[in-house]
């Protein structure tokens, strides 16, 4: 009798929720977040040595915090963000460097929306997309280097994330050396088309293949519209070798 009134219960909770728009599932299923994933990671794989984190912006605190002891190569493009990047270098050992990143080095023009600098790219927005976002683009000039020129031989294992709004595909083709030895490369990927050129999630996922890597994980994911259409995803590719596949053994 117990049991029924339980499941009498759970039943009547599920239909509530439906109605309202939402849905119960088991903690720790994709997508589960950063914290989660990273931890999940650390356990199986270990802390990196080095972090690169393209794309800073006002500073990726889940990363900062999933990996406390490393050393953090930040890269952004735009000098307004200094206060936020001095004040994660005063916690956490690491450097920044104030450029864009692509496939070859030079200067090159950043479309930055208005009133949402963290939006910025090397690519302009494609003339769809730009109908469902506000404001206008302010364009300035910054220097662009490639990921190899800027990295160097890091102390491994290592870590990438890329947040280069369209531009992903081009940072790994920039940093062909150093990406294809690292231990996993964190990657926002467009599902929908945001930008000109843009490479996609199929794209980045079948270079990142080409390159030794699995995908490991759909960490988050972003969606747009009255329909909530899919828009882009955070995902993580980890290298065949790495000490994260041997718990799958």
């Amino acid at each position: 009798m117990l049991s029924l009134l339980k499941r009498s219960a759970k039943s009547a909770l599920l239909g509530l929720l439906a109605k309202r728009g939402f849905s119960l599932r088991e903690t720790g299923l994709p997508p589960r977040g950063y914290e989660a994933f990273l931890a999940d990671y650390a356990r199986r794989a270990g802390s990196p040595a080095t972090v690169f984190d393209i794309g800073v912006g006002d500073g990726t605190t889940w990363l900062y915090e999933a990996f406390p002891k490393a050393r953090f190569v930040l890269v952004e493009p735009q000098r307004g963000f200094k206060p936020s990047i001095d004040a994660v270098l005063e916690r956490y050992d690491g450097v920044c460097q104030y450029c864009a990143l692509g496939e070859t080095e030079g200067e090159i023009t950043l479309f930055v929306p208005a009133g949402a600098p963290t939006g910025a790219s090397i690519l302009p927005r494609d003339r769809k997309w730009a109908k469902h976002q506000n404001g206008r683009l302010v364009e300035e000039r910054v220097p662009l280097r490639t990921l190899d020129a800027i990295a160097g031989t890091p102390a491994g294992p290592y870590v990438i994330k890329i947040d280069a709004e369209g531009a992903e595909l081009k940072v790994l083709r920039g940093g062909s050396a150093c990406a294809r030895t690292a231990d996993m490369v964190l990657v926002e990927a467009s599902v929908m088309r945001r930008h000109e050129g843009e490479a996609d999630f199929v794209d980045i996922a079948a270079h990142l293949k080409g390159e030794g890597f699995r995908l490991a994980d759909i960490v988050e994911m972003s969606t747009t519209g009255p329909y909530k259409s899919l828009a882009y995803l955070d995902a993580a590719f980890v290298h065949v070798d790495s000490r994260y596949w041997l718990a799958d053994q």
